[in-house]
């Protein structure tokens, strides 16, 4: 058995918790180099799980069912059998043009919602993505130098109906299917979905066939407001109050759950199937459904590439590893959102008794690095601008002096986009 393709669920127990950059204080002493760096008494969940999460759950789920003798008592007794399963190393960035060794794991992709409604007998289920920040933009129109978060960039000229600066402050959630109609219609589709928001009308099916959805439409919050107390005496701490936002999925109307899909060498995961497992910084639950697919990228025939002249536009469908270099050097305009990112790293051999837990003080955190959000929309003049940006972003081009993407963001699940080839 060799590189199999499976499509993974995640539909949570409860509520659940994505932690970020912050979490709450550790310990008596707020001034510490962790505490500063890291603590909030205010603390939100991200709706979506870190990719490294993702490879993270998947990594210990293979360990703990394998049967060689690497994982007993919930601990790696056998080192050099667990690196075969798993590989050595988390996730790291290396060098940029190497993937990671993750063991008999060999990619995964970016996380969506599943959306799943019954109607009768009949049960109909949805991916939805991330829909593009912004719909059109009228190439025709002359040229005028214009200023966004790169510097200066020759932009198209915007008119007062193609842009409103409170559209899409709360990115949409799309099916993959309606984005490219998406494009075509954003301006019917925009004033549509304002007349229905002004008249409380919740249809979320648009005009030609487009249904967007609103991040409340899918996710609630649980609000949780509490005084910490010490330990040893029972007394608030100093500086006790504090608020945590976690979130539930909106099931009122339509199931929900997380999806992605892996590549896994070796291993049937098939036979993991509706077990436990845990995700994030307060380690919510999760029932895991497993299904063996076919691998997209065999089927050649569905690659297709616009050879003609015609501007064209991407936008993200997962956070993206690029340089602003390769965007200021190949884009004539961009409407982007930035995130940050870290990630834990492997600790030094002193801390190899140390816990993993995300509130342990002497975890080894990565940089911070910023990534393009999901939604961006990245425009082109020409399809050779377009071509080169598109080598870059998906590490196909190596750049003698800027370092563009890095296959082991890709081989992850970051980088990944679509094409549209009208607008």
């Amino acid at each position: 058995m060799t590189n199999s393709y499976y499509k993974i669920t995640l539909t949570p127990v409860d509520k659940f918790f994505f932690g970020g950059d912050l979490s709450f204080s550790i310990g008596e002493d707020e001034k510490s180099p962790f505490n500063r760096q890291y603590a909030s008494y205010i603390i939100q969940s991200s709706r979506f799980p870190q990719q490294t999460s993702l490879l993270g759950m998947l990594r210990f789920l293979i360990l703990r069912n394998s049967t060689n003798g690497a994982f007993k008592g919930n601990s790696i007794v056998d080192p050099s059998k667990a690196n075969e399963l798993i590989g050595s190393n988390s996730f790291s960035v290396t060098d940029g043009k190497t993937e990671g060794s993750f063991g008999k794991i060999k990619s995964i992709s970016h996380v969506r919602i599943l959306r799943s409604e019954t109607n009768g007998e009949t049960r109909r289920e949805t991916e939805l993505e991330f829909a593009p920040l912004f719909g059109t933009i009228n190439f025709a129109d002359s040229i005028k130098e214009g200023s966004y978060n790169l510097g200066q960039q020759s932009i198209p000229r915007l008119s007062e109906k193609q842009y409103d600066a409170k559209d899409g402050l709360d990115t949409l959630l799309i099916p993959l299917a309606h984005i490219d109609n998406y494009f075509q219609n954003h301006e019917g589709i925009t004033r549509v979905r304002k007349e229905r928001e002004k008249n409380n009308d919740e249809n979320n099916v648009y005009e030609q066939g487009v249904t967007l959805y609103k991040p409340s439409d899918i996710f609630l919050e649980d609000r949780r407001i509490g005084i910490a107390r010490s330990i040893k005496t029972g007394r608030p701490d100093d500086g006790a109050l504090f608020k945590q936002i976690s979130y539930r999925f909106n099931n009122k109307k339509a199931t929900h759950s997380f999806v992605f899909y892996a590549k896994v060498d070796d291993i049937d995961l098939t036979q993991y199937d509706k077990q436990m497992v845990t995700i994030g910084g307060d380690n919510s639950q999760f029932i895991i459904g497993i299904t063996k697919e076919v691998d997209p990228s065999k089927d050649k025939s569905s690659e297709s590439k616009d050879s003609s002249s015609t501007p064209l536009a991407l936008s993200l469908l997962s956070p993206a590893f690029i340089t602003r270099e390769v965007v200021k050097g190949n884009t004539s305009f961009a409407i982007t959102q930035l995130m940050p990112f870290r990630f834990l790293t492997d600790r030094e051999a002193d801390d190899l008794n140390q816990s993993y837990h995300i509130l342990n003080s002497r975890l080894k955190r990565s940089g911070r690095y910023e990534l393009y959000a999901p939604g961006t929309v990245f425009y082109f003049n020409d399809d050779k601008k377009r071509d080169s940006f598109i080598e870059a972003l998906t590490a196909r081009k190596d750049f003698i002096k800027v370092l563009t993407a890095r296959k082991d963001f890709i081989q992850i699940g970051y980088n990944e986009y679509k094409i549209i080839n009208k607008y």
